[in-house]
């Protein structure tokens, strides 16, 4: 039974049977003397273990925080795109609810000029303004053009004739004062 307390197994008790052994011919006060001389030694190797053992346990430690701190990090990233994601879907779902009701209320104005007889109302409702209102909308997106041909669209309902094309913005601010 007392083999099974000793720690770290048979393997060092065997060996402590071993050194036993052979410094059983040793007289006492030469066994103290040595024992005594090895006694600093032994205390200076221990604290020295035990400072090696502190300081691979820190540095574990310090790993773990560090890793710890990491995966905190990967989490707040993963919940933030998470919350992106979702507030994205959100104004998509807004923004293709506001496309139909504008569509649908364009559809209906029109509808209702067109019983009227108002058929410049109608047909500014049901062509260029509902296509980018939709746009806007639906898509979320609005070019540059899209004004210039909704307006170049009204002028041609409205006047009857052909529009003349809308011209580029000019690239140089000094370029537009030019006759």
């Amino acid at each position: 039974m007392a083999e099974q307390d000793v720690p770290g197994g048979s393997s060092e008790l065997e060996r402590a049977h071993k050194i036993a052994r052979e410094w059983a011919d040793v007289p006492l006060d030469q066994l103290v003397a040595v024992l005594d001389a090895m006694e600093p030694q032994l205390k200076r190797e221990h604290q020295r273990k035990a400072k090696d053992d502190q300081r691979r346990h820190e540095l574990n430690l310090a790993q773990l925080k560090e890793a710890e701190r990491r995966h905190e990090l990967d989490l707040a990233k993963l919940q933030e795109r998470r919350e992106r994601t979702g507030n994205a879907h959100k104004q998509h779902l807004v923004g293709v609810g506001a496309g139909v009701v504008v569509s649908l209320s364009c559809i209906g104005g029109a509808t209702w000029f067109g019983q009227a007889g108002q058929y410049l109302p109608m047909g500014i409702l049901v062509g260029p303004v509902l296509i980018a209102l939709t746009k806007m909308f639906v898509l979320r997106r609005s070019d540059s053009h899209d004004i210039g041909t909704t307006a170049t669209s009204l002028r041609q309902i409205i006047g009857g004739a052909p529009a003349a094309p809308v011209p580029p913005p000019p690239t140089d601010p000094g370029a537009a004062n030019v006759p």
